[in-house]
């Protein structure tokens, strides 16, 4: 299955935050900009299983949850997935 367009603008987005987060030294700044990873990721996740793309479903999860451990550990995680 090809990668639809919303999915590519959506990681892009992500991918812009999430670098935005890893750059950021004020706490909570980084841990709203993970915040906001992670809901990026959860709309990823919910689009593509509303269009039954299952594979393309599990790696936002995989992104939400990454991105919802990074907030609760004030983001010091930088190893999310891609």
């Amino acid at each position: 299955m090809t990668r639809p367009e919303w999915c590519t603008q959506l990681e892009a987005s992500y991918h812009h935050v999430a670098d935005q987060a890893t750059a950021q030294t004020d706490v909570v700044e980084r841990v709203r900009l993970w915040d906001e990873c992670a809901t990026l990721a959860r709309w990823g996740a919910e689009r593509a299983e509303r269009d039954g793309a299952v594979e393309i479903a599990r790696r936002w999860r995989q992104r939400e949850q990454a991105a919802q451990r990074a907030a609760t550990f004030h983001g010091g995680f930088e190893d999310f997935p891609t």
